[in-house]
């Protein structure tokens, strides 16, 4: 009890920002261990709120963890068919530097680390899924072959990224990283 009242002290009643700290704190933890590992408790210490606020806002753990997975998907490029080739490509240099290169970083951590739970793989599987039919749409392939290699270079690249030094990554030429999306849409 002294510790929610002390945790109220420090932050003082506002719900948006009560919600957003829980987010954050979330986005923070599943990207740097797996949803199984990840307790509730853990996500309200770091948040510095009570437990219990955990489903007031959010349902459960697991609708938390959609509500991260909605989050850090939020700012992907609108495509269409007729620039897909180009927006993916630009969007793709843009995610390989600055913030962008973090905010997916995240995503791809998070999908790593969690790929593998039962309780959230199905979601995560459903998502993906999704993504491949979208892009199997614009490309205009019934095969869904194209737009699955197209994302799994994606997430690919960004994991090596992660482990590569600064100074590797900038030898890395946009150009040559950019040939495997090309190739993918000469097909």
């Amino acid at each position: 009890m002294e510790e929610t009242a002390s945790k109220e002290k420090h932050h003082p009643r506002d719900s948006e920002k009560t919600r957003a700290r829980i987010l954050q704190a979330a986005i923070e933890l599943f990207s740097n261990s797996s949803y199984d590992m990840v307790r509730s408790r853990d996500i309200a210490h770091k948040a510095e709120i009570d437990v219990a606020l955990i489903n007031r806002y959010f349902g459960s753990k697991k609708e938390l963890f959609v509500a991260v997975l909605d989050t850090i998907s939020q700012g992907k490029p609108e495509l269409d068919s007729s620039d897909v080739e180009s927006r993916i490509c630009e969007d793709f240099s843009k995610r390989l530097s600055g913030e962008n290169f973090q905010n997916t970083t995240t995503a791809v951590r998070l999908i790593a680390f969690s790929a593998s739970s039962p309780e959230v793989s199905p979601i995560l599987r459903e998502r993906i899924g999704n993504e491949i039919s979208r892009l199997s749409g614009l490309l205009g392939a019934s095969d869904k072959t194209p737009a699955t290699a197209l994302i799994a270079y994606v997430l690919g690249m960004h994991t090596l990224l992660q482990m590569l030094s600064e100074e590797e990554r900038i030898a890395l030429t946009e150009k040559t990283l950019l040939e495997p999306i090309h190739a993918i849409f000469q097909k």
